[in-house]
């Protein structure tokens, strides 16, 4: 990944973070001048999700898997945490969110923010970016191991 522009260096360092973890981006909208950035991580039963706009306001969120088994990043109705702020802000409180597993990991839903959605007209084109096969499941290492250290 190389910074675009005018991307603050804590904000690329910690995209760069999300996609070592494991997480897959989607660029919505041309690449030059983008609509938003989405990335998830799937657990079973959770997608922790982050949707930066710019980089003055983003939200990151866990999203639990309803019964019929797909979320829709792009528009989730229910989260069980989320974060609005800062893009900076919010990638950090997304990487360091605990294992769902963890004793401490939220559990009660609650109607996903308005932030987190990507209307229909501005997620197209998309560019979608998944893990190498290598990293797709360092997230899931990192915080079992995190949990198993506590």
């Amino acid at each position: 990944m190389t910074p675009e522009p005018g991307l603050p260096p804590q904000v690329y360092g910690l995209l760069t973070e999300l996609v070592a973890d494991g997480f897959t981006a989607i660029c919505c909208g041309p690449k030059e001048a983008p609509h938003a950035l989405v990335a998830s991580y799937a657990w079973a039963g959770w997608v922790d999700l982050v949707t930066v706009r710019d980089f003055r306001r983003a939200c990151s969120a866990r999203v639990p898997v309803p019964e019929w088994g797909t979320v829709d990043v792009f528009a989730p109705e229910l989260v069980v945490w989320a974060y609005e702020g800062p893009a900076e802000g919010a990638l950090r409180a997304l990487l360091g969110l605990v294992h769902p597993e963890h004793p401490d990991a939220p559990r009660l839903a609650y109607p996903a923010p308005a932030s987190l959605h990507v209307p229909r007209a501005e997620q197209r084109p998309a560019s979608i970016r998944p893990p190498s096969p290598g990293r797709a499941g360092r997230r899931a290492r990192r915080l079992r191991a995190a949990l198993e250290d506590r």
